[in-house]
């Protein structure tokens, strides 16, 4: 579908895949979901992308952003296209974390379409117990 511009979110315009975009509509990435989790040490970031291969997809971040795209050639059969459901060729996802992370100690697991992401806190936002002592 293509969402009709000018209008609400709720406003779209189904269109067959491999048509272009009728006049006036914009073609929409989607947005996948995401879980984040974060501990006193590290947070995880679950991401699901089923029917994407690890060679499709590209995982990239700094202390305060991860943003997670991926890309695969489109799937066209010869003949009209009557209803093509959930079949995405290309998917983007910018996550803003919560706190800093050391990203390059960042580790990232990609297993049958699903990512998960173990970003470990800067030292200087990390949890810690602090010592008492006696007067």
């Amino acid at each position: 579908t293509w969402p009709v511009e000018g209008t609400g979110a709720g406003s779209q315009a189904p269109v067959a895949t491999g048509e272009a975009a009728p006049a006036g509509v914009q073609p929409v990435t989607p947005v996948p979901p995401v879980d984040l989790i974060e501990n006193a040490d590290e947070l995880w970031v679950f991401i699901d992308l089923p029917g994407f291969k690890r060679e499709e997809v590209t995982l990239e971040g700094d202390a305060q952003t991860i943003h997670i795209s991926a890309t695969r050639p489109a799937e066209v059969e010869e003949g009209r296209s009557v209803l093509v459901h959930e079949r995405y060729a290309q998917v983007d996802r910018v996550i803003p974390l919560p706190t800093t992370v050391d990203i390059e100690d960042a580790d990232a697991l990609f297993e049958d379409g699903a990512c998960k992401i173990t970003l470990p806190k800067a030292a200087a936002d990390r949890y810690q117990e602090i010592g008492l002592r006696s007067a």
